[in-house]
């Protein structure tokens, strides 16, 4: 099963806004749904499985109370295009993208393990060493000078969207989500 400490279990998947897609569900022949990661207004996030390498992975899909063509689909696109032209160790890899059977467009990100800065700051009330602060600070600003390089502006830049995720053999990384 793929996610954070979720179930893998089926049954439709209705969310806040009422999606149409059920957990089981395969997304372009290849993406498993395993679990409703979360909500935006304009997006569905799930947790999948690409079933062909068995590789945990997240699909954002166009939430399903929005034109199949609207400027909400427009806007996906694009945030896939400029994601997946972004390629740094500290940035959120972009798998794959496309449009669904049923006209949804859809990014396909690699999945993240480990906690996000809100939730290691939630963690260390008394705050971090200095040494390891420095150390995700300066790996931070290598992800946003990648982005920017690659002209992409992250307009989503908060403590829930910076992702620390440990790496085999010790130590972690910092990898930059939520573009």
């Amino acid at each position: 099963p793929v996610g954070r400490g979720n179930q893998c279990y089926r049954g439709a998947v209705t969310g806040k806004r009422g999606s149409a897609l059920a957990l089981g569900d395969v997304i372009d022949g290849k993406y498993q749904l395993v679990d409703l990661a979360g909500e935006g207004p304009s997006h569905v996030l799930y947790r999948a499985e690409h079933i062909g390498i068995q590789r945990p992975v997240e699909v954002k899909m166009l939430a399903p109370h929005l034109p199949r063509g609207g400027p909400d689909a427009a806007a996906l696109l694009r945030e896939s295009r400029a994601a997946g032209s972004v390629a740094h160790r500290n940035v959120r890899s972009v798998v794959d993208s496309g449009v669904d059977d049923a006209g949804r467009p859809f990014v396909v990100y690699e999945a993240l393990q480990g906690q996000t800065v809100a939730e290691l700051v939630a963690a260390n009330p008394s705050g971090l060493l200095p040494e390891r602060a420095a150390t995700l600070v300066l790996e931070l600003l290598e992800g946003l000078g990648a982005i920017h390089r690659g002209g992409v502006v992250h307009r989503n830049l908060r403590p829930e969207t910076i992702w620390i995720v440990p790496v085999r053999g010790g130590g972690e990384i910092v990898k930059i989500g939520g573009l």
